[in-house]
């Protein structure tokens, strides 16, 4: 069964939407990250667990390259 057509105008309109609601998602990563800059006890524990995964990722990559 084929896929029902979508007008121009309709594919436009969904189009706008996605952007609105991506526009709308990035500003609620932007206000978070704020938050998290602002709070420095947030910050220093997303900042071990970056060091966590990072060393995690190291290690995967040495692995690779042993290969």
């Amino acid at each position: 069964m084929a896929a029902p057509r979508i007008s121009a105008a309709e594919r436009r309109r969904i189009a706008a939407e996605e952007a609105r609601w991506r526009a709308e998602s990035d500003l609620r990563t932007l206000r978070q990250a704020e938050e998290i800059r602002r709070d420095n006890a947030r910050l220093q524990r997303a900042s071990k667990v970056a060091a966590e995964e990072m060393r995690a990722l190291q290690a995967i990559r040495a692995i690779k390259r042993a290969r």
